[in-house]
């Protein structure tokens, strides 16, 4: 599996930077066996049925994004390499885990 299997445009107009208020009113993409359909978290309790199964996942991305370039040598021309590193969680005081790209 390659990190560029995960790359998709996302516009900035689309990132939610604050929540909806009323919070019930949060989209919810719900999926049914091969359709889906673009709901609100108010709608949820009329979906589920008896045995379903939620899982909450209570993560978190920090805003760490660290964007640069390093001039590397490419057979007789030197130009500039970028790169991303996504900072996903801090393992002590100086160390970090960290998405590259």
């Amino acid at each position: 599996m390659k990190l560029s299997q995960f790359d998709f445009s996302l516009p900035k107009e689309l990132i939610a930077t604050r929540p909806v208020k009323p919070r019930s009113y949060s989209r919810l993409l719900y999926a049914e066996n091969d359709h889906l359909s673009d709901l609100h978290f108010f709608d949820l309790p009329n979906k589920l049925i008896p045995g379903d199964l939620l899982v909450f996942n209570n993560t978190r991305v920090i805003p760490a994004l660290i964007i640069g370039s390093i001039e590397v040598q490419a057979k007789a021309e030197k130009r500039l390499k970028e790169f991303e590193f996504l900072l996903t969680k801090r393992l002590s005081l100086d160390s970090w885990l960290c998405l590259c790209k």
